[in-house]
């Protein structure tokens, strides 16, 4: 089936599949990179066709994968999107990106020194210093895109955790996974398989069905294919 999607503020949305099943496809047509082949795409109830590329990226936000650093300062990169911001706005994003604490204990904190597209941080903590950016710019729908790769369940867990307690108020969420961490929290889950939607619905009930997306949660709670 096309995948229709409208996430209204407030709204928590898991999309989940196997690398390769279209979710990057996905994030590019929700900002407007690209327009979806078939299926409805809205933006405040109006078309996001009938919008401009720019104008819909005002209203919706990523948080990316492969994230985009500036040679500056930690907080140089934090405020890109909202310079000025509050201190107390900026340790509520750091918080919520589980990046408060890595940030106090940096030489210098939010002064310390970034190199060009992030070198000399992990992959993890440019993501989430990436998710910390988006978060503090206030974009009423906000993608994040695999912001828990390279993460341990543990510290997974919390990070999205913390994603849906911040977003969830009045701010729409789409996470784009490939795991399984905070799905029990989404209101709900879309199953993509090479690009078609598959299932849709709440974690239990997706579960009851037994079907792909019930596997692919065995798969990863089990250890097996």
């Amino acid at each position: 089936p096309a995948l229709s999607l409208d996430i209204a503020p407030g709204e928590t949305v898991g999309l989940v599949g196997e690398s390769g099943a279209g979710k990057s496809s996905v994030a590019q047509a929700l900002l407007r990179f690209r327009d979806l082949d078939a299926g409805i795409y809205l933006v405040g109830g109006v078309d996001a066709r009938r919008l401009a590329g720019g104008e819909v990226r005002r209203l919706v936000g990523l948080a990316a994968e492969e994230a985009f650093l500036l040679r500056g300062t930690v907080a140089d990169n934090l405020l890109l999107g909202r310079p000025g911001a509050p201190e107390a706005d900026v340790q509520r994003a750091l918080a919520a990106a589980r990046l408060d604490a890595w940030v106090a204990g940096l030489p210098s904190g939010q002064g310390t020194p970034v190199r060009g597209e992030g070198g000399g941080l992990s992959g993890g903590e440019r993501r989430r210093l990436s998710l910390a950016r988006a978060l503090l710019a206030g974009f009423p729908i906000l993608i994040a895109d695999e912001p828990t790769a390279g993460l341990d369940p543990e510290a997974a867990a919390a990070v999205v955790a913390a994603l849906v307690e911040e977003t969830g108020r009045d701010r729409g969420l789409l996470l784009i996974t490939h795991g399984t961490e905070g799905l029990e929290a989404m209101d709900e889950i879309v199953v993509l398989d090479r690009g078609r939607v598959t299932e849709r619905g709440r974690h239990r009930d997706l579960l009851a069905a037994q079907g792909r997306y019930a596997r692919f949660w065995a798969a990863r709670h089990t250890g097996s294919n």
